[in-house]
């Protein structure tokens, strides 16, 4: 079977049994001080800002089967940052995976071999609804939400500025056999007089105890702000293998130039795409090493007139032995067509990976080989350079209460000297006082020097620091008190109007938070 959990012994005896509690409100107020850099007015000037606000979360049961949640004014102010992650000279937009806990909860009713909602694109709700529930063999899904951020971000005048995108998601999945399913997704997101529709319909079939083949037919309908309209078809097919030595994985993908889901994750359209993965795996019968093997993989992508886009080749060894602990080699070719131009890039990698003492956990990554400049200086274009790339990351446990994690990452182009060099760094402390009481702090570094005749991008030094003091007396009922201030490298010019521009130091605050929390969980 597929994954850990379907192969656990099926439990019974457990009807008959209902939730002691079917409501659930959770109201909250917050008292927040901030001082930030507005850019978006005429000019950019400092703000300073003292706020009230209050908010809910609601819960309701219904029938022991069904869910109705609600957030009015929802806050995430006491949701961790994301991750570091490069995001510069990136041909495609850079994954952050979702943290607000309203999204988070039963978000698995909504996946698809497509991701065709990806709630971050939901990025400042005021209002959201979420009815899920199962009844036999029916699962049903439903999101609805506003988000101001479209609004927000027009300028002033604008007939659109300071009004929402309203964005609605609906599901119905049937299952049948065993851990087979056939199932019906609807996405909708519309700001003033545009819209964005998306209709799916995906299957799951448990062919045989190690065959799966997963598929999706979906076609999308976009109305422009201008009136204009575009609409196409996609599709998805999936065929894994998961079996004690070999591990297949075949994916094609077929999206229309005219594809569109503004509420999913999708990287680019006009593409038809062809994905292979294959594993095996020696298990020795004794000894330190639980599985080894090579893994080989290949991508096949061409456009909807035959043109080849790109090909990619390639092969690797992994070596898994107890405590656990990985080590993993690789290599691969890719051949990418960019602006009408063939770019041949070889990357290279070792990774190590361990948590064979208890108290530290170690990943450990290098890169070398050569890579495109996506943000070539202006005049100048694509071209291919050497890369090298690393990252550490490292969790320390000395004792039960206390967790410290550091994360170093490193990105850098370089032809007959740098074009650019990219590192973060993230420091997170964790401590446990009591059981209620537990203090979070996290300090962000990142700096981008660059060539600036060769790549255009901005010289950014960025310092973040992210404290959070949790009182936490029961789920839903807690007091928080957190800071937060984030420095750039840049000075505010006096003048009519002021003016920014890049310095060498990052002394500018641009976002400093400072605020108080409470909340607390009725029931009955």
């Amino acid at each position: 079977m597929n994954g850990l959990v379907p192969q656990f012994a099926r439990a019974t005896g457990l009807g008959g049994i209902s939730p002691a509690r079917t409501v659930q409100v959770i109201p909250y107020g917050i008292s927040t001080t901030s001082h930030f850099l507005d850019t978006q007015g005429a000019a950019p000037a400092l703000e300073s800002r003292n706020e009230w606000r209050g908010g809910a979360d609601a819960k309701l049961v219904l029938h022991d089967t069904y869910t109705l949640d609600a957030a009015i004014q929802p806050d995430f102010s006491q949701v961790e940052s994301d991750e570091p992650q490069v995001t510069i000279n990136q041909r495609f937009e850079v994954y952050y995976p979702e943290r607000r806990p309203f999204f988070i909860e039963n978000a698995n009713y909504f996946l698809t071999p497509a991701e065709l909602f990806f709630s971050r694109r939901i990025a400042d709700p005021s209002l959201g609804v979420r009815f899920t529930g199962r009844s036999g063999q029916w699962i049903v899904g439903s999101v609805l939400a506003d988000d101001r951020a479209p609004g927000a971000a027009r300028p002033a005048g604008d007939p659109l500025a300071g009004t929402s995108a309203w964005n609605q998601v609906a599901s119905v999945r049937r299952e049948f056999g065993r851990e087979s399913s056939i199932g019906f997704l609807a996405t909708r997101r519309s700001f003033g007089s545009s819209s964005n529709q998306v209709v799916s319909l995906d299957s799951h079939w448990k062919l045989t105890p190690n065959w799966v083949l997963a598929t999706q037919a979906m076609h999308s309908h976009t109305r422009g702000l201008d009136g204009t309209q575009v609409s196409g078809p996609g599709f998805v097919a999936d065929m894994a293998r998961d079996g004690k030595h070999v591990t297949s994985d075949t994916r094609y993908t077929d999206l229309a130039p005219g594809f569109d889901a503004k509420l999913g994750y999708i990287k680019r359209v006009d593409i038809r795409q062809l994905e292979e993965e294959f594993k095996y795996r020696w298990r020795p019968a004794h000894g330190p090493v639980e599985k080894y093997g090579p893994t080989l993989d290949g991508v096949y992508v061409t456009d909807h007139f035959g043109g080849l886009q790109e090909w990619k080749a390639g092969a690797g060894f992994r070596v898994e032995v107890a405590g656990p602990s990985e080590l993993e080699v690789k290599h691969s070719v890719d051949v990418l067509r960019y602006e009408g131009v063939d770019f041949q890039k070889r990357v290279s990698s070792v990774e190590l990976t361990t948590d064979h003492l208890h108290w530290l956990g170690l990943d450990a990554l290098a890169q070398w080989g050569t890579d495109v400049n996506f943000d070539p200086a202006p005049g100048l274009s694509p071209f291919l350079a050497n890369a090298n790339g690393a990252s550490v990351e490292m969790t320390v446990r000395p004792s039960p209460r206390l967790s410290l994690a550091q994360t170093w990452i490193y990105s850098g182009l370089a032809d007959h000297g740098s074009v650019f060099d990219n590192v973060l760094l993230r420091t997170k402390l964790n401590y446990q006082f009591t059981r209620a009481f537990s203090l979070r702090a996290i300090l962000n570094h990142s700096r981008v020097s660059r060539d600036a005749t060769r790549a255009d991008l901005d010289p950014e030094r960025r310092i973040g620091v992210d404290l959070l003091g949790t009182y936490l007396l029961s789920p839903g009922t807690a007091f928080y008190v957190g800071y937060s201030d984030n420095l750039e490298n840049l000075a505010l010019d006096p003048g009519t109007p002021p003016t920014l521009r890049r310095t060498d130091i990052a002394s500018l605050s641009t976002g400093r938070q400072f605020f108080v929390k409470a909340s607390v969980l009725i029931h009955r």
